[in-house]
């Protein structure tokens, strides 16, 4: 039997913006202020997570504005 898997929500899309250069002092990539182990493992991820980490790139973006 094959299980019906519903799509994911539109605002768990990764935030990747192909602007892909790490920082070298905060670690976030300078496109979409992910970490490595953030970007790599993301298809991977729980919606949950997702969302988590997405709530935490405005922030992120910021802090690298200012520096």
């Amino acid at each position: 039997m094959i299980a019906y898997c519903p799509p994911e929500p539109a605002n768990a899309a990764s935030p990747c913006v192909n602007i892909c250069e790490i920082d070298d002092v905060t670690g976030w990539c300078r496109g979409c202020a992910r970490t490595i182990d953030e970007i790599c493992g993301w298809g991977a991820r729980p919606v949950a997570e997702k969302l988590a980490i997405k709530a935490l790139l405005p922030a992120r973006m910021e802090a690298m504005r200012r520096d």
